[in-house]
């Protein structure tokens, strides 16, 4: 059995993923919005696969992504994600719907994660790996106080490892 644990934040409640949040997470690798972060996919079992690995990150790392829930309505997903192929834990932000962009829910989000990362795992200066051409997360990761150190690649793909300020100046 996994531990439940939520996060509240202003507008927000961050809560490790559910069963339930399948739907909209495979709604969103399904969509455009997906193609930085492995999608968009068409079959839904290759999605329930992905999906099943965010349960096991929590039970082999401790951490992973968590659902963002607004008003009780899931809109995203942030947290850590250290796969076996990345060179360290990364701090990373899914909005799902569009119209939820500009509203700095992912600031929020990630800010919250970044936080609870400091303090229940000591992880600290964490790095964000964005694509080049993803200008929405390069926004967020400034507002956030991140600033790219490098150049490199992820799953054979460029990106740019943008290194966030300490958790708590």
């Amino acid at each position: 059995m996994k531990a439940h644990i939520s996060i509240t934040t202003d507008r927000l409640v961050l809560r490790t993923p559910e069963e339930e949040d399948f739907d909209a997470v495979a709604a969103f690798m399904s969509s455009d919005r997906a193609r930085f972060v492995g999608g968009p996919r068409e079959d839904r079992f290759d999605m329930w696969r992905g999906f099943l690995g965010q349960f096991g990150h929590w039970g082999l790392r401790g951490y992973g992504m968590f659902t963002i829930t607004q008003a009780g309505r899931v809109i995203g997903r942030t947290g850590l994600l250290n796969h076996v192929m990345w060179e360290e834990p990364e701090l990373t932000c899914h909005i799902f719907d569009a119209k939820l962009e500009s509203q700095g829910l992912g600031t929020e989000a990630m800010r919250a994660a970044r936080l609870w990362a400091w303090e229940a795992h000591g992880l600290n200066r964490l790095a964000s790996f964005i694509h080049p051409d993803n200008g929405a997360a390069q926004g967020v990761a400034l507002k956030l106080g991140a600033q790219p150190e490098r150049e490199t690649t992820l799953l054979g793909k460029p990106v740019h490892l943008w290194r966030h300020p300490e958790a708590r100046p």
